[in-house]
């Protein structure tokens, strides 16, 4: 009786490509362009939040004290890698400092940018 083998040479080439193509890719950095520490945005207006690497993402706005004050839902913004998008600042942030982070959709992972300020 001869013993078949369980798992062929060329089923074997093929397991081995599919998890080259899945497993081994290397991930993008993520990382918010502006703004930048030596920005200053001005309550009730509009400002650019510009981030590279995450072009499905929600975008969360943490004050000092680490507080989430404002939140952009997951949201499919274009195909490449950097991503611009004009925000209005809400009137009621007080003065002070505040940091956008950027979550991946299916991520738990923040990348979060430099801290600039908001006058009112």
């Amino acid at each position: 009786m001869a013993i078949k083998p369980l798992i062929t040479l060329s089923s074997l080439l093929i397991t081995v490509s599919l998890l080259g193509v899945s497993c081994f890719k290397t991930p993008v950095a993520i990382k918010i362009l502006t703004p930048a520490a030596t920005d200053t945005w001005i309550a009730g207006e509009q400002g650019v939040i510009k981030w590279f690497g995450a072009n499905q993402a929600a975008l969360f706005l943490h004050d000092a004290a680490g507080t989430t004050v404002a939140t952009i839902p997951n949201t499919i913004y274009n195909l490449s890698n950097t991503v611009a998008l004009n925000y209005q600042i809400p009137a009621n942030l007080k003065s002070g400092t505040y940091q956008w982070c950027v979550t991946p959709t299916g991520s738990i992972q923040q990348y979060c940018g430099a801290n600039f300020k908001i006058v009112n």
